[in-house]
């Protein structure tokens, strides 16, 4: 039985790639392969969405094929703080440190969270040049010193920051790199409950299909 080189000689090539070898030896191997995108399989025989699964669809909009997934982070969001460099007594080299301690762990429940969903819904993390979109509300409690008559958060964390807190901590789960969003929509509110409710978009296009880049105009902008 056909062992791969780089693995444990108790540890045996999967059925996908013996099969690719199998081309490869026949001649039958592409000449190039397309990027690899997400891929979703169906969560159950039925075709319903069970209650404790995330929303997901891939659908069919206007040239454009796209996987969707929506799943909420419970806690506190927090944003992503300034790197401080310090080289400690007896070393020749800086250490790099986060000045917020709380951003860790609101990242590392940012990916705990987005790894069961993607489990769940069946999907892959998707390779270089797939482009997204993504749509963050970030939801905060209100301070019960706060009058009544405010109703947006105007206060921080700002929310720049805390999408940079979530394109990193979703990076090698969803996307390859943070660089691959093209598309960021992105709001703070106060909720009975805190946290982030995130969505993303794989963006395909068809092929064939002209994409024209206009320039940006006044009536373009939404306010």
């Amino acid at each position: 039985m056909l062992r791969c080189p780089h693995e444990p000689q108790n540890s045996y090539i999967a059925k996908e790639t013996k099969a690719a070898l199998g081309l490869c030896l026949f001649g039958l191997w592409p000449d190039s392969f397309p990027e690899r995108r997400l891929t979703a399989r169906p969560l159950c025989e039925s075709g319903i969405l069970r209650q404790n699964l995330p929303a997901y669809t891939r659908k069919h909009t206007g040239g454009e094929i796209v996987s969707a997934l929506t799943f909420t982070v419970h806690g506190q969001p927090q944003p992503q703080g300034s790197m401080q460099a310090f080289i400690p007594r007896g070393w020749n080299r800086a250490i790099l440190t986060n000045d917020n301690k709380r951003t860790k762990p609101w990242k590392q429940e940012i990916a705990d969270t987005a790894l069961c969903a993607m489990e769940e819904a069946g999907f892959e993390c998707a390779g270089k040049n797939v482009a997204f979109k993504l749509a963050i509300t970030f939801r905060f409690l209100k301070p019960k010193s706060a009058k009544r008559t405010v109703i947006e958060k105007t206060t921080r964390p700002d929310l720049d920051k805390c999408v940079r807190s979530c394109l990193d901590a979703l990076k090698g789960i969803i996307w390859f790199d943070d660089s691959c969003v093209v598309e960021i929509h992105a709001r703070k509110e106060f909720g009975a409950q805190a946290g982030a409710k995130i969505t993303f978009c794989e963006i395909e296009h068809e092929v064939g299909v002209l994409v024209r880049h206009l320039p940006i105009l006044d009536q373009d902008t939404p306010f």
